[in-house]
């Protein structure tokens, strides 16, 4: 059996970025035969033990430094670290609850430490590889996951336009 780990600082688990980014891509792997999946945030009683055990390791957006002696413990057991950078840390805006802590110099380099040090950095989208790419020599954009597609919409005889957003609660400023 394969067990994967994705790890994250708490946060609303009804949708956004948890459903998009965790859940929906770690259902889909743990659909796959001998495949086991765990989500846990960084704060989880047992996450040592747990991010020790798995076979892959995906930390997204968790700037911590104790993983700094895990990551390469990891590396030589020759275990996968993943890190995600979901977001552009250094240009967070001012009325998203992670501002500040980005904000903070030691954070924003921990964070692209972390990201260094991995084995493998993977992104939302497009902009953000462009952007932090230069941070690790393997790096890929692994786009949103949907579990269910809803069936397309019907073209409609008026001439009115419809605009469909989606996001989680630290863009709610970007709609």
């Amino acid at each position: 059996p394969l067990l994967i780990a994705q790890v994250e600082p708490p946060q609303n688990e009804e949708g956004g970025d948890y459903y998009y980014r965790t859940l929906a891509p770690g259902m889909a792997m743990a659909r796959e035969e001998g495949i086991y999946v765990v989500n846990l945030t960084n704060v989880h009683r047992n996450k040592e033990e747990i991010m020790r055990a798995a076979h892959v390791l995906i930390l997204k957006n968790v700037c911590d430094p104790d993983l700094l002696p895990l990551i390469l413990e990891r590396k030589a057991q020759k275990r996968l670290t993943v890190f995600e950078l979901a977001d552009d840390i250094n240009a967070v805006q001012p009325w998203s609850p992670v501002y500040f802590f980005y904000r903070n110099p030691e954070n924003f380099n921990l964070c692209k430490r972390l990201a260094c040090l991995s084995d493998v950095v993977q992104f939302t989208v497009d902009e953000l590889m462009r952007i932090y790419g230069y941070l690790n020599p393997v790096n890929i954009v692994f786009p949103n996951q949907i579990t269910i597609i809803p069936p397309e919409r019907t073209i409609r005889k008026n001439k009115r336009m419809v605009i469909g957003w989606g996001g989680s609660h630290g863009h709610l400023e970007d709609m």
